[in-house]
């Protein structure tokens, strides 16, 4: 992976410079203010032109943003950045909305049956939502809707659309929905229930879906996702509406099929190395194609957790190029940018937010060890 140099200075502060990313994240009421981002205006374009080059990713899964899984909905009122998609790190490319997506619509029509009803409110978050849309149209930073491919049953409505694109209307002029319920081996349901989500996306105005492969078998899969390759992701038709949409699936122990690798933008490896009882580079080898490949580490395993030190002690190799000690979420980015994927990061990335780093690269505040494996994986000429 060639030098990023274009960016020169301005990726520095991205990756982690105290000054800039103070400035952004001491914001506590509005999403940010209209002055900073006219003051940094510059900046931010530079910003986005890098996320938009060829560079090694950076990938993760954030949960707090939302109210504690079990909850009645997503909606939250911040007390702290901690929680907040403004305090993630400027240069990070790919955020998994492990929560579910967030919308500023009160009654939306995408979503999840809940005792039998469905639960029109449940997505409505609005600082949440202001939060991520300023994070996608400012800094650039890519949101992908978590979709479940681990189990069946789950039921949902999808608004029928007439062959010229527009929603059906019954005769009192209230829309015609098709009530679905997620069959195992029924492929019209699967179909359906990527439709649903692709619409979703649209709606709300995100970045594309994330399938969690650890439950499917290949067949149903493959059912959604050859379903969605003509409408999102790398072989998209380009006149689709979500032609920009990125189409993913990340896994943990069976590699998904070659149809996904294919028709996919990215495939996500779980490389938890505590759970899968390894510390060398030769354990993460691409199943699949490498420039497609991401690899995350699973955060909040270990002894001692693996967010208080950044990840696992690696033994092959030892030390960076630097001669300080090697964790496993910066072997992940070196791993990356010696040519052995396209990305890295972390499952469940929030408790990084408390730690400040300090590496021979640089001091990183908040998130520290995402940041120094950024730049380590990303590295720029002062």
């Amino acid at each position: 992976m060639k030098k990023i140099i274009t960016i020169l200075s301005i990726l520095a502060v991205a990756a982690g410079c105290v000054k800039e990313e103070k400035m952004v994240i001491q914001h506590t009421v509005l999403p940010a203010s209209e002055e900073e981002t006219a003051a940094k205006a510059d900046y931010y374009a530079k910003l986005r032109a890098y996320k938009e080059s060829d560079h090694i990713l950076s990938y993760v899964f954030m949960g707090r943003y939302a109210t504690l899984e079990g909850a009645s909905n997503l909606n939250i009122s911040y007390t702290t950045m901690e929680h907040r998609f403004l305090s993630l790190p400027d240069s990070l490319d790919i955020v998994n909305l492990w929560m579910g997506a967030p919308t500023d619509k009160e009654h939306s029509e995408y979503c999840w049956y809940s005792n039998g009803e469905p639960d029109y409110q449940f997505d409505y978050s609005p600082q949440c939502y202001a939060d991520m849309q300023y994070c996608r149209k400012v800094k650039g930073t890519k949101f992908v809707l978590h979709a479940d491919a681990s189990h069946w049953g789950q039921e949902f409505d999808l608004l029928n659309i007439d062959d010229d694109g527009e929603i059906e209307l019954d005769d009192e002029g209230e829309p015609v929905r098709t009530h679905w319920t997620l069959n195992k081996n029924n492929q019209a349901s699967h179909e359906a229930y990527a439709e649903f989500l692709y619409r979703k996306c649209l709606d709300y105005d995100i970045d594309g879906l994330d399938f969690d492969y650890e439950g499917w078998g290949e067949k149903q899969i493959n059912w959604v996702v050859n379903y969605l390759a003509q409408k999102m992701g790398p072989n998209a038709d380009e006149d689709s509406e979500g032609a920009h949409l990125l189409l993913i699936v990340d896994y943990w122990s069976n590699v998904p099929p070659s149809d996904c690798w294919r028709n996919c933008n990215y495939i996500v490896r779980q490389a938890y190395s505590v759970q899968g009882v390894y510390s060398s580079n030769s354990a993460l080898t691409a199943p699949g194609d490498k420039n497609k490949y991401i690899i995350c580490e699973q955060w909040e395993q270990g002894s001692p957790l693996n967010f208080t030190q950044g990840g696992k002690r690696w033994t092959e190799p030892s030390v960076n190029e630097l001669g300080e000690d090697l964790y496993s979420m910066e072997a992940y980015a070196l791993f990356c940018k010696n040519g052995g994927g396209k990305g890295f990061g972390a499952y469940y990335i929030d408790n990084d937010y408390k730690y400040s780093v300090s590496t021979k690269r640089g001091t990183f505040p908040t998130y520290g060890y995402l940041r120094n494996a950024i730049r380590a994986a990303n590295p720029i000429d002062e």
